[in-house]
Formats: structure tokens, sequence, C-alpha cells
């Protein structure tokens, strides 16, 4: 007994000693510890400003998914910087630039609805403004159009393209339209009046800004007839309204909004088309007949009210393109059925 107890305060300073020489070695670990030291792409600079706003979890984010300083670097310092939001950053910076401010802002509020790979093709077509717009409207079942410049985009009861303006519209008699459409409408109707020189027909109505088409959509209030503004492809630039669509809607809206009215919207416009003046009926045959020469297709035809949502509206027009107009043209078929 006299023995262990002589050995006891031995025992003691060996475990304070070994206790010291730990605590040094930890100490002398973790003042020499890097964060970065699996990050071998920052400068000395980079380093400084990524351990000053970054925690140790965002740094192993870093390091797990290898982004490189200059994904992210020009909006480390903002306040609302999100290193898991990144990539869409420097996406969204590169394809339309604006302050950084304005870009993290955007990202970090509508990313989750803005999937990576849709993101350059938005941003090419629409501003950080008209995005924010959209996504803060209700759209229930309405989805946005990505790239509202190809000549086949079709905004309608289910896309739109919401605040879209075409950068290349070029005027054609009192309308705007697409060069490609304008061009042809006009060799179209120098043949028409060549052809039928006491009928005087023109474009009433090309492109629509998206103030016209909402204007348009509430004094007609009829889906039958014209979508809400956004899914109406007067928009694009490629539709026009050529000489006596006007009234063509007005009889239309008068006819399906009369309680004593029992037909359909199709037995609505046949029975409009009835009303015509023979030179008016001659027109609309010309049309249906010779507007596929010039690349247009008759937009609403009489039979298509299945697949384009749309009544039989005779004098609108969308130029698709000589190849395409023949071959809907050649099948008797819509737009929306060829696609």
């Amino acid at each position: 007994m006299k023995t262990e107890k002589s050995v006891l305060p031995y025992r003691w300073a060996l475990i304070l000693f070994c206790a010291g020489v730990a605590g040094t070695c930890l100490y002398t670990v973790n003042r020499g510890y890097d964060p970065l030291a699996r990050y071998p792409y920052a400068d000395e600079t980079q380093r400084e400003t990524i351990l000053a706003y970054m925690d140790q979890e965002d740094i192993d984010y870093l390091i797990n998914q290898q982004l490189q300083p200059g994904v992210f670097m020009e909006f480390l310092t903002l306040p609302e910087f999100d290193v898991h939001n990144a990539l869409w950053y420097r996406q969204a910076m590169d394809t339309q630039n604006e302050d950084p401010e304005v870009v993290v802002h955007f990202i970090n509020r509508y990313r989750d609805v803005l999937p990576l790979k849709d993101l350059e093709t938005l941003l090419r077509h629409y501003s950080y403004s008209q995005l924010a717009d959209w996504y803060e409207q209700p759209h229930e079942d309405v989805t946005l159009i990505p790239d509202p410049t190809q000549m086949f985009a079709m905004p309608g009861a289910h896309a739109s393209v919401w605040t879209y303006i075409p950068a290349d519209l070029t005027r054609q008699g009192n309308v705007y339209l697409k060069p490609e459409a304008a061009t042809s409408l006009t060799e179209m109707l120098e043949e028409y009046h060549r052809v039928m020189d006491e009928d005087k027909v023109e474009a009433e109505t090309g492109y629509l800004r998206f103030d016209e088409a909402q204007s348009l959509y509430l004094d007609v209030n009829n889906d039958l007839l014209v979508y809400p503004a956004g899914q109406n492809e007067q928009q694009l630039g490629w539709t026009a309204a050529l000489t006596g669509h006007a009234a063509w809607m007005s009889a239309m809206k008068t006819l399906l909004s009369d309680p004593a009215f029992t037909g359909t919207p199709v037995e609505a416009a046949r029975n409009v088309y009835d009303g015509l003046s023979e030179q008016e009926q001659e027109r609309i045959q010309w049309l249906q007949d010779n507007a596929w020469r010039y690349g247009f297709i008759i937009r609403w035809p009489e039979t298509g009210q299945e697949s384009t949502g749309h009544v039989w509206q005779p004098f609108m027009i969308r130029y698709v393109g000589q190849e395409k107009a023949r071959d809907l043209h050649a099948a008797g078929r819509t737009l929306e059925e060829s696609q």
C-alpha cells in the first residue's frame, strides 16, 4: 500500500503531461488547418475573401462541386449570396448582363421554377423584369414558351409569350410583321389585286403589343375568338388579319352573345359567312386556294376548331413558310395537327 501511494503522484503527473502534450498538438493542428486545402483554384486574395464570407458548410459544398472562382466571386460578397445557386447566377449573368444584386435576387426568388437547362433560352428572349412579372402572376395550366422566336411557336390556351416583343419587325402597309411575313404578304396582295382588281384588301392588324392584345381580349371576351394577352399569337409578328376580319369578329361576337341564338359556334360562323357579300366570299375562297403559295395558312380554318381552339376566322392568316404551308394545304391539316 505504501508503495502504491508513493507512485500515485507520478501517475497523475504523467496523465497531466500527456494531456498537455495532446492539447498542444491539437492546438497546433487546428492553427495550421486550412479549410481550402482541397481547393486549388483560388489565388491568395480570393482565398481570403472566400474564408471571410463562407462558413465551413459552404466551403464543403464549394469543394465537392469544384466550383471555379470565376463562377461565384462576382456575387460572393452580396448579402443574398447562396453558394448553392452559384451556377444559376453565372448562367444568368453570362446570358443577360445585369447588376449582380439583381441577378442574385432574381435567382434566389425563382430558382425553383427555373430549370438550369432552360435559363439561358429564357433570358435570351425575356428580360429579368418580364420573367419576374410572369412568375409573380397566377397562370393555371399555362406555360411560358422559352423561345418565342421560333417560326412555329404557338401561344394559345396553354402556352404564353407573356410580354415578349419581337426584335426584328418591319412595316407592311399600316401594320408591323416579321420581315419574311411582310415581304410575302406584299407579294400575295399584289397578286390578289391583279386578279381581283375590284376588291381592295390590306392587313387590318399584324403584330399586337401586349396591351393591344389585352384590349382586344377584353372587348371580345370569348376564347373561341381570341385568347388573352400573352396567349395571342399576333404578339409574335407572323400573323395578320386582312380586310374583313374586324367585321367578321364583330358579327361573331354579336351572334354568340345573343340569347336567342341557340346554335353552335360552327353554325354561328356559317351564318356569318352566309351574310357576306359575294365579293367577300370570293375573297375567302381565293385565300383558301392561294395563300399557301406565298407561305401563309388560314390560321383558324372552318374545320379546325377542335385542334386550334378557335372558331372559323377566314381572314386571319399566318406565315409558316412556303414548304410548310404547301404541306398543310395539301393535307388539309392545321398547324397544331402538324406539331
